[in-house]
């Protein structure tokens, strides 16, 4: 839809409706059917947008290209009628293209705690440019999840040392596009102003709140094994090798992986044990979420990325065995 920015109000609340309850109801009908919808507008002026559908929107800004060629290219195709058959553009074909959930992309459970910790943060605490009532949404916050792993599965396309899991630097990128598409300033200068200090805050605050969450994870991780251990003795044991083991080499959990993993899909006794002489990779079984659909070089990454998690925690391994 064209000129979005110049529809009526009423307009932009039965798309609202849409989007929030997927279904529809005109005025001219008596009852409402069903609307799952994508909607794409232009607009010169996003600010104009209410507060909850903005919060539902995507922004994203086409700028005037600073590129000659570029330019010509648009005035071939505005001013002289030129068109570009789709048939010359090659896609490829579609229909071959294998079908991948972007939340199947993990992302370590203490990142995903320390987006939580930031949202909770900006909203208590940050007062400079571009907040508003919106900013800090649940939307906004499941936003930046999906960007965060959306822009991991960009860079594989384009870069052969990208990593399979989401990192600390994708996760700011994640927020950082999160919190802009919902500034709401009435100018170019102030909004530019407001990606500037947004950014800034981000950058300065998340390593703060990424090794409080690191900390807080680890002495949670150690006092729910400690209390399984006044149950199970040698699991002490069994945590202190384990842990070793991954510190040396990541790539030492994946056939532990593989075990642990048919315990928690298998009844039968003696796989459960598993579970006993592996707390840890049992412990990420119930942390990390989707653990379990991830492939080999994943489950390698997420074991690196806790153990270097583990140099920023000040607790201990409980009564370690002698």
């Amino acid at each position: 839809m064209d000129e979005g920015d110049k529809l009526l109000g009423p307009v932009c609340d039965n798309f609202l409706d849409a989007l929030q309850g997927k279904e529809i109801k005109p005025d001219q009908l008596r009852y409402a059917y069903p609307a799952d919808s994508l909607i794409l507008f232009t607009a010169n002026d996003p600010t104009v947008f209410s507060g909850p559908l903005n919060d539902r929107m995507f922004l994203i800004e086409v700028p005037y290209t600073d590129n000659r060629d570029t330019s010509h290219g648009i005035t071939r195709k505005a001013y002289h009628g030129e068109v570009t058959e789709a048939s010359q553009i090659p896609i490829g074909d579609t229909h071959n293209e294998k079908t991948f959930q972007l939340r199947q992309v993990p992302m370590s459970v203490i990142l995903e705690r320390t987006l939580d910790a930031l949202y909770i943060q900006f909203r208590k605490e940050y007062n400079g440019p571009g907040k508003n009532n919106i900013s800090a949404s649940n939307r906004s916050k499941i936003d930046a999840l999906d960007i965060a792993r959306a822009k991991l599965l960009y860079d594989r396309v384009f870069y052969t040392e990208t990593p399979h899991i989401v990192d600390d630097e994708r996760t700011m990128v994640g927020i950082e596009y999160a919190l802009s598409t919902r500034v709401q300033e009435p100018d170019v200068q102030r909004t530019n102003t407001a990606f500037e200090a947004l950014r800034t805050w981000i950058r300065t605050e998340f390593p703060k709140v990424l090794e409080q969450e690191q900390n807080t994870w680890w002495c949670r991780t150690y006092q729910e094994l400690a209390i399984a251990q006044t149950q199970i003795p040698e699991l002490g044991g069994y945590l202190v090798t384990e842990l070793a083991d991954y510190e040396a080499d990541p790539a030492k959990a994946l056939p532990v992986f593989e075990k642990v993993k048919r315990a928690h899909e298998s009844t039968v006794p003696a796989l459960q044990r598993a579970k006993l002489e592996h707390p840890f990779m049992n412990h990420l079984f119930k942390e990390q979420p989707r653990f379990a659909r991830a492939d080999k070089d994943q489950v390698k990454e997420l074991i690196a990325y806790y153990m270097e998690s583990k140099k920023h925690t000040v607790c201990q391994i409980p009564n370690p065995p002698a």
